[in-house]
């Protein structure tokens, strides 16, 4: 989904604000189907030979799915911070996607599957209180990578200048801001 996602992001609003032109809204309600109607597959049962996901990959491909939601939404909109209504959709997601972040066992494989999502839903915290809760339960993983204290260094940067600029704001802050900083970002 991400690919489809990403180029409704570069698509071309024929009016503004793009949230509001008919073509937009219409491709955004079919890739937000789209996203809404993937299933997690069945869990194990703990019987036999793994053959479903754990609790854990669970978790992880729900908070997935809340990033393509949350990203799909920040497309939506277009660049810096959204407009209310679109805002009030993104917290309800960003709530869900951290609810189910702290569902996952500091312990489980299925953080090194999260980097991408991690990265993109941190990017729309503007809290300060919540910011600080995100990188607490990501950091109380257990199998932490180089890559993950990067980021949580590359997202507190990012914060500090959403908070001088709101165009740094969600995934095309993203690409912004690291072109600001130099940063060539691998997740």
């Amino acid at each position: 989904m991400i690919p489809p996602i990403a180029a409704f992001a570069e698509k071309p609003a024929m009016s503004s604000p793009r949230h509001l032109d008919p073509d937009i809204i219409m491709e955004f309600h079919s890739l937000e189907q789209q996203v809404l109607l993937w299933v997690v597959p069945a869990p194990w049962d703990g019987t036999g030979p793994p053959n479903g996901p754990d609790a854990d990959e669970i978790a992880a491909a729900i908070f997935q799915q809340m990033a393509l939601l949350i990203t799909l939404r920040c497309a939506l909109n277009g660049p810096g911070v959204p407009s209310p209504p679109i805002q009030d959709q993104i917290s309800c997601c960003l709530s869900e996607a951290r609810r189910v972040l702290k569902t996952i066992s500091p312990s489980s494989y299925a953080w090194g599957t999260l980097l991408w999502s991690l990265f993109h839903i941190g990017s729309c915290i503007t809290v300060v209180e919540e910011q600080k809760d995100y990188i607490a339960t990501f950091l109380a993983m257990e199998n932490k990578l180089p890559v993950c204290t990067s980021m949580v260094a590359v997202l507190s940067k990012l914060w500090d200048a959403i908070g001088h600029d709101g165009g740094y704001y969600g995934p095309y802050g993203i690409r912004r801001f690291l072109a600001r900083e130099g940063i060539k970002l691998s997740l």
